[in-house]
Order: structure tokens, then sequence, then C-alpha cells
């Protein structure tokens, strides 16, 4: 079920923006997973921040994750143009230990992802792994003359493989 709570401002780029406060609950086979969400319908992505605490059967079973715009409409060079790119941070919390990727979102490039960085680290704060993820080149093709589309346009992307340091 998702409920509004209210009117919200949120600090992004220097700047407050108005928000709406959503809260979003889901339960499921003894999960309960319970969302805090910032919503503005006139600034894409829309969902400037969501914070979900997720609750198991017992309570050692707890996890928290934060997704927050870290900034906006920044210049990115992605293969060979400059576009607007989204920074986006999402911090995971558990038991075990913590997520922490960082990635750079571009609307007009399919699939959105461009680049990104992540670290993972256990309970006492060691460094269990990183990884980096960087697009090296995509294709956007048009339909042929006389293709039913269907309003889509065919997309092809490649990315760069994944490269993972263990510690």
């Amino acid at each position: 079920s998702v409920k509004q709570l209210g009117d919200s401002q949120l600090s992004l780029d220097g700047r407050m923006v108005a928000c709406e406060l959503r809260q979003a609950v889901v339960e499921t086979e003894g999960t309960k997973r319970v969302s805090t969400i910032h919503y503005s319908s006139s600034l894409p992505p829309y969902q400037l921040r969501r914070e979900t605490t997720a609750e198991g059967a017992d309570d050692e079973k707890r996890a928290t994750t934060v997704v927050e715009i870290v900034a906006l409409n920044l210049p990115q060079r992605v293969v060979d143009e400059i576009k607007q790119a989204t920074y986006v941070k999402t911090t995971h919390k558990h038991d075990q230990g913590s997520k922490l990727p960082l990635e750079v979102q571009c609307d007009d490039v399919p699939g959105g992802v461009v680049s990104h960085w992540s670290t993972e680290t256990d309970a006492a704060g060691k460094m269990l792994r990183r990884s980096t993820l960087e697009m090296v080149d995509y294709v956007i093709t048009e339909p042929k003359v006389g293709e039913i589309s269907y309003g889509r346009r065919q997309r092809y992307h490649r990315r760069a493989a994944r490269r993972m340091n263990d510690r």
C-alpha cells in the first residue's frame, strides 16, 4: 500500500526542492518493507530520495537501503558525446556489512546507466569487493521503411566488462 504523508523539502544541489512525502509498505512471506519516498512530479528522475527498511521474521534480519540523488544535470562524457547526467548514490546496510554503489545515469542512453562504481564491506568495515562498470558504446537504430515498430526504436548497447578487485 502507498500513502501520502504530506509535503516536504529536500536539499539538492544546494537548493531546496519541494516534494511529496510518500510511504509504501509491502509485506511478503515474513518480510516487511517500509519505504519513505521523496517524490517530485516536476523534476526527473522524480524519486529524489528513497529510504527502505526491511525486517524479517526475527529482528536479526534487518536491512536499510537509502537511494539518493547526489547531483543533477552534470556534464558527462558518454562514448564521444557530452550528455546531461544524474549521479545516484545507494547505501545498503545489513547485518553482514554494507554496499555502496554510485551510478551515473543519462536518460537518453539505453538502459540509463553509463558508469557505476561499487564497494562492499563486511560488518567490521573491511573491504570485500570493489567493482567498476563503464559503457564503451551503444547504438540506437530507427525502424526500416515498411517495418512495424509498435512505437519503439530498437536499442543495442555494449558495456565494458565488469572489473572486480578483491582485497
